[in-house]
């Protein structure tokens, strides 16, 4: 399957993409990018 298929996403991104209650650096970016 090419990603650009791929039509919806589910992640589990408590202690992943966040630290406490503070996002990562770069995750709008991320975001961005998954957008696109």
């Amino acid at each position: 399957m090419k990603f650009s298929e791929v039509t919806g996403l589910l992640a589990d991104m408590d202690g992943v993409l966040w630290r406490g209650n503070q996002p990562l650096p770069g995750l709008n970016a991320l975001f961005d990018w998954l957008h696109e």
